[in-house]
C-alpha cells in the first residue's frame, strides 16, 4: 500500500520557506518515515507548498546554469546547493552539499530548516544551530557558506568519510569508468554521514559529464544502486540489502542504507556496493567496497 503521508507530516509545516518542526522527536520520526519510504521522497517533498528542498535544487540546476558558471569560474548565487571540490582523483567535481538524500530532502535550498525553536543552517563542512533566531538573522543565514561563518550561532563540523575504492579494500583506488570519449562517466561512492542528530550510511551511483575541466552532474534516464552488507550499531547487527533503480531522469541515483541515532555505539561496517547507468555505453558499472572498524 503507499505510505500514508497524512499521519507523518501532520505536524511538520512551512515557514519562511524552510520546514519547521516541533521538536526533535517529530523529526526523527519524520527521518525514520523517509528511510523507510525512500522511492517516494519527490511525492513526499509535494506535499509541502512553498518549499523547495537541495536536493530538488541540486536536480534542477540545469545545462546552461553549469556552463555559465563554468564559464565564469564561479558558483555564486548557488553556494547553497553545490560545491566544486577536488576529489580523491585529483579531478575538479560538482557535488551537492549533502549527499545524503534525506537530509538533503528535509533541508531546503537555502541549506535551512527549523527544530523546535532551533535554526539549522546547513554548508558543506558545518552546520550553524541558531536558538530564537531573528528574521533577519535568518536571511543572514541564508549568505552563510564554508568561506562566510557567522558570528553567531553554535557551529558543528559534518562528519563524512567517503570511500570510494575499486579492486581492492586496502588502498584508494578510484571507482569510476568513462564512456563517450572520455567526456561522460559513471562513479559509485559509499558514505559514511554523522551530522549530530543522525549518522549512517549511504550509496550513491553519480552521472556527469566533463566541461571546462569540469566534472558537472548531468541526467540520464536509468541509474542503478546495488549495495549489500552488514552494519553494526550496539549490540544490533543490520543486514544491508538493496537494489534499486532509478528510472526518473536523474543526476544521481541516492539512498540511505543505514541510519542510528548520533548516540549509538558505531562498530564494524563493510558494504559492497555496485554502481551502473543502464543508458551509459550499454551499462557502464562500477564496484565499490567500504570498510569501516
Amino acid at each position: 500500500p503507499a505510505p500514508s503521508f497524512n499521519k507523518n507530516t501532520e505536524s511538520v509545516t512551512v515557514r519562511d520557506g524552510m520546514l519547521w518542526f516541533p521538536n526533535m522527536s517529530v523529526y526523527l520520526k519524520t527521518f525514520d518515515f523517509l528511510f523507510k519510504n525512500q522511492g517516494q521522497l519527490d511525492n513526499w517533498e509535494k506535499t509541502f507548498e512553498g518549499f523547495k528542498s537541495m536536493r530538488t535544487a541540486f536536480e534542477e540546476i540545469t545545462d546552461e546554469e553549469q556552463q555559465m558558471m563554468a564559464r565564469n569560474g564561479s558558483i555564486k548565487g548557488y553556494e547553497n546547493v553545490i560545491s566544486i571540490i577536488r576529489n580523491k582523483e585529483g579531478e575538479l567535481e560538482e557535488t551537492i552539499n549533502i549527499e545524503h538524500p534525506i537530509i538533503a530532502t528535509l533541508v531546503n535550498e537555502d541549506g535551512l530548516i527549523q527544530i523546535g525553536d532551533v535554526v539549522h543552517k546547513y554548508t558543506r563542512n558545518k552546520i550553524i544551530r541558531l536558538k530564537n533566531a531573528s528574521q533577519k538573522q535568518v536571511e543572514e543565514l541564508k549568505l552563510v557558506n564554508d568561506q562566510n561563518l557567522p558570528s553567531f550561532g553554535k557551529i558543528s563540523p559534518i562528519i563524512r568519510n567517503t570511500t570510494p575504492l575499486n579492486s581492492s579494500r586496502a588502498g584508494n583506488n578510484t571507482s569510476w569508468t568513462t564512456y563517450d570519449a572520455g567526456k561522460k562517466r559513471v562513479k559509485g561512492q559509499l558514505e559514511y554521514y554523522n551530522d549530530g542528530n543522525t549518522k549512517g550510511y549511504s550509496g550513491c551511483t553519480h552521472h556527469s559529464k566533463k566541461k571546462f575541466g569540469i566534472w558537472w552532474a548531468s541526467k540520464t534516464n536509468s541509474l542503478r544502486l546495488q549495495a549489500t552488507g552488514t552494519a553494526v550499531w550496539g549490540s544490533v547487527t543490520e543486514n544491508i540489502d538493496f537494489d534499486i533503480t532509478e528510472t526518473n531522469v536523474k543526476k544521481t541515483a541516492t539512498y540511505a542504507l543505514s541510519y542510528c541515532l548520533v548516540t549509538c555505539q558505531t562498530g564494524p561496517v563493510h558494504i559492497d556496493g555496485t554502481h551502473s547507468c543502464g543508458d551509459c555505453n550499454h551499462g557502464s558499472s562500477v564496484v565499490c567496497y567500504t570498510d569501516y572498524y
